[in-house]
């Protein structure tokens, strides 16, 4: 018989997973609206009582997701779906330094630290060479593209990372159940670039090493000072 916090948590869980699948106006990223038909008529339902109801209906009907609810989430995969778009970006970012440490740490030349102080804030250039090192011992080369050419290039470079590691750790997932809702909390574009990776470029070993990779981020965010929520 299951203890009373176990099954408190349990209760917890199943009502964040049913929110985030009836409710994707919650989260959904507001560049959508530009992109979303009859962005007139939602305009409207907006003002609508219940409009946080009326709208998640209407995002379900217009992008095509499956109305019944999936739970086959291990606590991995729904600490991914449920975080907010500010957290699952930080915590790619980090895995993302991790995945290019090697290339980040041997950029030595004066322009090139020079490009890499414009782009890592401190705190990230102290993570790079102090516990990035020690996050992965095996780094899939398909991680680890890296243009440093300039900021606006390694930028990319880790903008590019950070969302390949977060679509690998959702590869084989229904693309009109979790995964169809989980990218709305994306601007179109980077959502694009997340369905681009699901349509031909990750397999089942990328899958699992970005799922380890960002559970080690998640336990590592307790030396940070932010947490993941």
């Amino acid at each position: 018989m299951k203890k009373l916090s176990e099954i408190q948590k349990d209760v917890i869980r199943h009502k964040k997973l049913l929110e985030f699948w009836s409710r994707p106006a919650r989260y959904l990223h507001p560049l959508w609206w530009e992109e979303l038909p009859y962005s007139q008529a939602l305009e409207v339902l907006k003002t609508c009582s219940q409009s946080d109801y009326h709208l998640s209906k209407t995002l379900i009907e217009l992008k095509g997701l499956e109305k019944n609810l999936d739970e086959s989430f291990g606590e991995d995969q729904l600490d991914i779906l449920q975080s907010s778009l500010e957290s699952l970006s930080y915590l790619a970012r980090m895995a993302a330094i991790v995945a290019l440490g090697d290339k980040l740490r041997g950029l030595v030349t004066r322009e090139s630290r020079a490009v890499l102080k414009a782009v890592l804030p401190p705190d990230q250039r102290d993570f790079l060479y102090q516990r990035a090192p020690f996050m992965a011992a095996h780094i899939p080369e398909e991680f680890t593209k890296l243009d440093s050419h300039d900021a606006a290039s390694l930028e990319a470079s880790l903008e590019w990372c950070a969302l390949k590691i977060l679509a690998a750790s959702l590869h084989g997932y229904s693309a009109k159940g979790a995964r169809g809702r989980w990218v709305l909390k994306f601007p179109p574009s980077q959502a694009r670039t997340l369905e681009d990776f699901w349509s031909h470029e990750l397999g089942d070993e990328e899958s699992q090493w970005a799922r380890i990779l960002l559970r080690k981020m998640r336990k590592e965010s307790q030396r940070w000072q932010r947490s993941i929520a």
